[in-house]
């Protein structure tokens, strides 16, 4: 089974924080569902015939599209690929956006998921986040979506915000758990280069919140998600009853996929594939002659390399039987051996035949992770 992303690059604003991809050219909308349209039919071949399970549309700001356009991409893609009788379509959406007839067009064109990107239930956090929705709206959209029928709805939240204490973050969370949502995708607050956080930052117009305080977050958020029946699947993702986003998984577990749109990205299992983050090179590109498509081989040591960067965020971990299967006994050594200093410091555990990260170990993935690349070809 594979999936397929939609990149809608549309903003209303830019949120101060946000490096995504996007333009806020809205007027261009319907030219984009064109353009759209041609790349979902000239790249049909990429996935080699492959059962579509999960289609997901991303951004940007999905929800900025009208409904009919939203119904035509869906339409066009099931003309031209093979769609599993199940299909997970996700939309992500802004609060904002989703009054009830919306909500209602957008089940009967077969959206099924929603990820709402609400951030914060506390309206000063908004306003410094440069949001364009308030609290009541947040609570609104969710309510209506699950009155309207949506069972899989998902919602983002931000923690680490400049003068946040803990106990706005945990009031946060009590109102995130009392709300009718199944996922929960919590995030760290990054100060990424090119955001309005960022260059703030530099003029030390604000400040990163400490290691300490970033560990009582991220330990808060274990405590309340799991108490509440969620289950800690990735470093920032949490899901009750299973619902898992099956659409997320595929990159966290090497599966393959394609992605349609300015700055998406494609993986078949042999070469990555992505297009330039350039709106108005991509529209007029003809998909014949690709001047904004991007290529890479994905070599072996690239592929183990990448297997450990995001099996090793999962619960599911790095399985031994797999590993061995796809790069050798010897890689696998290499391994354990790098793993001893990790297994000694309770960052990670070795059991069940597979490789996982302790709780302790999630908070530094990233520093573990990179440590683990191995780098000479075994």
């Amino acid at each position: 089974m594979s999936g397929i992303y939609i990149h809608v690059p549309f903003c209303y604003q830019r949120c101060h924080y946000c490096d995504f991809y996007s333009t806020l050219r809205l007027e261009d909308r319907n030219s984009f569902v064109k353009a759209l349209i041609r790349e979902i039919i000239s790249r049909k071949d990429f996935l080699k015939g492959e059962i579509i399970d999960t289609l997901y549309f991303g951004g940007g700001t999905p929800s900025v599209l009208d409904s009919k356009s939203i119904d035509l991409i869906i339409k066009k893609i099931r003309s031209n690929y093979s769609l599993n009788e199940d299909v997970e379509i996700t939309l992500e959406a802004n609060p904002d956006d989703l009054n009830k007839k919306y909500l209602n067009e957008l089940i009967n064109n077969g959206v099924n998921r929603l990820s709402i990107g609400i951030q914060s239930f506390i309206d000063k956090d908004l306003e410094k986040l440069n949001r364009r929705h308030n609290t009541k709206q947040a609570m609104d959209a969710v309510l209506f979506a699950h009155e309207i029928g949506f069972k899989k709805i998902s919602i983002d939240l931000i923690y680490g915000l400049p003068g946040q204490k803990i106990e706005d973050w945990e009031k946060n969370l009590e109102k995130a758990v009392s709300l009718p949502v199944e996922h929960i995708s919590a995030y760290h607050l990054t100060y990424e280069k090119g955001t309005r956080f960022y260059k703030w930052l530099k003029e030390c117009k604000m400040s990163e919140a400490d290691e300490n305080l970033s560990l009582d977050f991220f330990h808060a958020t274990i405590k309340i998600l799991e108490r509440e029946g969620f289950d800690h699947y990735e470093i920032s993702n949490f899901a009750r009853n299973n619902q898992y986003s099956r659409h997320n998984i595929k990159y966290w577990l090497g599966e393959q996929y394609l992605g349609i749109g300015p700055s998406a990205h494609s993986y078949n299992g042999i070469v990555r594939q992505w297009n330039i983050a350039d709106f108005d090179r991509w529209m007029k590109n003809d998909q014949e002659n690709s001047e904004v498509l991007k290529s890479e081989k994905i070599d072996r040591e690239i592929r183990r390399n990448e297997m450990i960067m995001t099996r090793l965020r999962t619960k599911w971990g790095i399985p031994q039987a797999e590993f061995i299967e796809l790069f050798g006994y010897e890689a696998w050594e290499k391994l354990l051996e790098l793993i001893t200093p990790f297994l000694i410091g309770n960052f990670v555990e070795y059991k069940n035949n597979k490789i996982v990260l302790t709780q302790k170990g999630k908070f530094l993935a990233d520093g573990i992770i990179a440590d683990l690349f191995i780098l000479a070809k075994a």
